[in-house]
């Protein structure tokens, strides 16, 4: 089976039922005020159709700088491009949830590999099986890597890298699991 890593980082979308007095809302409205302000998003929380400044990089997270966007493909053009590549694609990543919650994008969930929800490596980690493990601890428990360390901030790559070497440890076991309920269903 071919496999599709993919590593992206988009601005969290507000929670549906958020309460008026909830901090997480309270966050995220001044989180929206502060982008409207800006010109990142416009009233409908939609990312603008002419280029904006970016005024934090959040390179501490991401590990992009100034350099690195100067000349970077426009949003649209990109998530199109994406959307092509993506499509009857099995894709690989840890926690998908939250990479495609702010383009509100559903990749089908029989073609959807996500190691943050795999059993076989917690157990394989010797941590709860039900737990969500973050990529770092699975990383350094089941590869000896230390990843997102370190002033530079996270590297997507090495994210990228790190999920698809946590994918191989388990992927005979886990496809062959994934067949057998398949067939069940």
């Amino acid at each position: 089976m071919s496999a599709l890593l993919l590593n992206l980082d988009f601005a969290e979308c507000p929670p549906k039922k958020s309460l008026e007095g909830n901090a997480k809302h309270r966050n995220f409205v001044k989180r929206q005020q502060f982008l409207e302000q800006r010109g990142f998003l416009n009233k409908k929380n939609q990312c603008p159709s002419k280029p904006c400044p970016i005024v934090d990089y959040r390179t501490r997270w991401s590990g992009i700088r100034k350099h690195h966007m100067l000349k970077a493909t426009p949003f649209k053009t990109a998530w199109s491009q994406i959307l092509k590549i993506l499509s009857g694609k099995v894709v690989v990543g840890h926690a998908n949830h939250n990479d495609f919650k702010a383009p509100q994008y559903f990749h089908p969930k029989p073609l959807t590999r996500d190691t943050s929800q795999i059993p076989l490596l917690n157990r394989k980690a010797s941590c709860p099986e039900n737990a969500t493990m973050s990529l770092k601890t699975l990383t350094k428990k089941l590869l000896g890597w230390d990843i997102q360390a370190g002033k530079s901030g996270h590297s997507s790559v090495e994210d990228a890298q790190a999920t698809m070497e946590l994918y191989k440890l388990v992927e005979v076991e886990w496809e062959h699991h994934l067949a057998q309920n398949l067939q069940k269903n």
